[in-house]
């Protein structure tokens, strides 16, 4: 198994904008390079990937296929089966615990 270092910086985080999910923007690294851009609206909706410099999204496509073959699945209280872990999901834990730690820009 090819190990990966997933993370985020760059976050931007909108409190006020944030209803439903959080209101964020940040660039997704893996082995601590730059990947692709994250975004969302905080409307409830997906968070969006994009990439940083062409339209080839072929590379985001394998990370959230790897992420769902390599990383522990996941449960809640609201889904007690497990599922398989996604980019979403985990991009969305990062953010949240950048935010508890209060490291973003408004």
């Amino acid at each position: 198994m090819n190990k990966k270092k997933i993370g985020i910086k760059n976050l931007k985080y909108c409190e006020w904008m944030s209803r439903e999910t959080n209101c964020f923007k940040a660039t997704v690294t893996v082995d601590d390079e730059d990947f692709c851009h994250a975004q969302d609206e905080g409307k409830g909706g997906m968070t969006y990937f994009y990439p940083i410099d062409s339209n080839n999204y072929k590379p985001i496509d394998e990370l959230e296929q790897w992420c769902k073959n390599n990383l522990p699945k996941w449960t809640s209280k609201y889904v007690p089966e497990p599922m398989d872990m996604t980019l979403e999901i985990l991009v969305g834990d990062l953010v949240c615990n950048k935010i508890e730690r209060g490291e973003y820009a408004k």
